[in-house]
C-alpha cells in the first residue's frame, strides 16, 4: 500500500483511495485538503482531527486564574473603597471641616441621617446630601481674606 507523501498529498490521496495513480482528478487546489477526507482505514489524515477529548478541562484553570485577578484587581479595591467611605460618612460629626464633591469647604453646623448643614462663610449657611460629602479637610484659618470680601 503506498504512503502518504508531504510533498504530493492530492494525488497520495488518489492512490489511497482506490482511483490509482492515473485514475481520477483531484478537485483541490494544490496544497489544500478537504475535510472530508480519509485513509482507507476510515481515519483521518495525519495532522488533522488531531484534537485532544476534555479541552474544556484544561481552560479550566485559565479561567479560575482570570477571575482570581479580576477579582483582586477591580472588586476586591472597589469594595474597600467603599467600605472606608462608608465609614467615613458614618463618622461625620458637628464642627468637621469638609469638602463637597463639588469642591466647596465649609464646617459642620448641622448634621441628620440624611442631610449636612455646612458654613461656607459668616453667615452663609448650605444644606447639602450627606452622601455629596467628599471626604475630611484640614482646613487653615489664616487664610487671607480676599479683597472685597
Amino acid at each position: 500500500m503506498p504512503t502518504m507523501s508531504s510533498t504530493t498529498p492530492i494525488l497520495d490521496l488518489a492512490i489511497l483511495q482506490g482511483e490509482g495513480a492515473s485514475g481520477g482528478v483531484s478537485t483541490a487546489a494544490p496544497g489544500e485538503t478537504g475535510s472530508s477526507l480519509t485513509t482507507s482505514d476510515g481515519s483521518p489524515p495525519a495532522g488533522e482531527g488531531d484534537t485532544k477529548p476534555g479541552g474544556i478541562m484544561d481552560m479550566l484553570p485559565m479561567f479560575a486564574l482570570m477571575a482570581a485577578a479580576f477579582y483582586f484587581l477591580l472588586i476586591r479595591p472597589g469594595s474597600k473603597q467603599q467600605k472606608e467611605r462608608k465609614a467615613m460618612l458614618a463618622d461625620l460629626k458637628k464642627g468637621d471641616d469638609v469638602m463637597t464633591t463639588g469642591g466647596m469647604i465649609g464646617k459642620i453646623v448641622l448634621i441628620t441621617d440624611t442631610r449636612v448643614k455646612l458654613m461656607v462663610a459668616e453667615g452663609v449657611r448650605i444644606e447639602f446630601s450627606r452622601q455629596a460629602i467628599q471626604g475630611i479637610v484640614e482646613t487653615n484659618e489664616d487664610l487671607p481674606e480676599t479683597p472685597g470680601n
